[in-house]
């Protein structure tokens, strides 16, 4: 059907869009009527429906008309993780008649009871890409209720162990449980009860934050309180009417952030979380991660930046080349830090005296009234020791976690 020349596809496409879902349903439904099969079409129609059942009938449709629609193959396995069930039986277009529910899927499962069992383990766990191994078997541990922070350089293994966690990709050895569950045998029911932020977001440019988050709210049952939602985006900051094309980087992580927390999860897995983000959000983004804590949520995050995982982290995992280097107390990062300090004397002075303090290493000097030292670890010797001399400037720079593993585990 075609009305005034325009596809009637993509008139429903730009209204559902819009957030006009309800105007959009009756020319989906009229343009079925002429063609029956059209997998886009019952695709699209499952976005203007209410009934968790009725929205899994129309994408069993869709899949019939075209069995290799691998969004339509997601969406569905996404509802029947979302509401436990699988619905079977004939659909018509366009009456849309309930089916009787079939059998239980195995997805459903109640939440569970407190258990001591960890939130997160893995044994031996490894990962190639094609000949490069990216995980060396990897063993972790997180323990339920803590906030545990990931650590390590770019290109360590962060993002590849996080995935492997929800199975996005494929582990090729080793063992997961993941709240008790494997996640390449039950991947579903693991996503399920996970909020995940991806390091790299990936979100449709056409729609509104609000009508993205309306979105993933759908996935998931409308799990989410809108009140919520709104109160989650006022403390970040976002927009929720702004076109996703609009929005910065970091206002694109806001939205990440949001769809992350703003079901309650169980369990909290976040790559990065804070990249991009001003200082004063990334501040606010720790404080709703000890909430969530408070709230009986286990929290994983990654990050390559010591400071933030110092203020939330009761253990922290470092990783480096693919394997776990140890597990810390957040307390003790203070003495693996890495500072570059220039400093500029109003005269020469003897930097070999300096050059002799704990922790301190003379880089470089020019006719003694500039130096450059690297201090490993507290600060506090060097500044005092300074004091005995006529200082006229005092620059720090902090080098990269790259350059601070490199010189604490080297060897190791």
């Amino acid at each position: 059907m075609r009305s005034n020349g325009e596809n009637p596809l993509r008139t429903a496409l730009n209204l559902i869009r819009g957030g006009n879902s309800k105007k959009a349903h009756p020319i989906l439904v009229e343009f079925l009527r002429g063609e029956p099969n059209n997998a886009q079409a019952w695709f699209l129609l499952s976005y203007t429906l209410d009934d968790p059942q009725h929205k899994q009938q129309a994408l069993i449709r869709a899949l019939r008309g075209d069995p290799q629609f691998e969004r339509a193959q997601t969406r569905l396995q996404m509802l029947r993780g979302e509401t436990g069930r699988t619905y079977a039986g004939k659909i018509s277009a366009p009456s849309l008649k309930p089916a009787t529910p079939a059998k239980e899927a195995g997805l459903a499962r109640s939440r569970p009871a407190f258990t001591s069992a960890p939130a997160i383990r893995t044994r031996g766990l490894t990962k190639f890409y094609g000949s490069f191994q990216a995980l060396h078997g990897v063993d972790l541990e997180v323990r339920r209720g803590e906030i545990f922070g990931f650590l390590g350089p770019n290109g360590a293994g962060k993002t590849t162990t996080i995935r492997s966690l929800l199975d996005l990709i494929h582990r090729d050895g080793g063992t997961v449980e993941v709240l008790g569950i494997d996640p390449q045998k039950d991947p579903v029911a693991v996503r399920r009860r996970v909020g995940y932020m991806p390091g790299e977001l990936h979100l449709d440019n056409n729609l509104t934050a609000e009508g993205l988050l309306r979105y993933f709210n759908d996935l998931r049952g409308r799990a989410a309180d809108w009140s919520t939602i709104r109160k989650l985006a006022e403390r970040l900051d976002l927009k929720l009417k702004q076109p996703i094309r609009n929005l910065s980087h970091g206002n694109k992580q806001k939205v990440g952030i949001v769809q992350t927390l703003m079901h309650h999860p169980e369990l909290i897995l976040m790559d990065e979380p804070t990249q991009g983000l001003d200082p004063l959000i990334q501040q606010e983004v720790l404080h709703m991660l000890k909430e969530a804590q408070a709230d009986g949520a286990t929290v994983f995050f990654s990050s390559h930046i010591i400071s933030e995982v110092e203020a939330v982290a009761q253990r922290v995992g470092i990783i480096r080349a693919g394997r776990m280097v140890e597990v810390a107390d957040p307390k003790s990062l203070g003495k693996r830090s890495l500072h570059r300090v220039h400093v500029r004397f109003k005269q020469a002075v003897d930097s070999n005296q300096l050059a002799r303090l704990p922790g301190v290493r003379l880089l470089s000097q020019n006719n003694g009234t500039d130096l450059f030292f690297q201090i490993e670890g507290e600060m506090d010797g060097l500044i005092k020791a300074l004091a005995a001399y006529p200082v006229s400037n005092f620059a720090t720079e902090r080098p990269s976690l790259e350059e601070i593993f490199l010189a604490y585990y080297e060897g190791k």
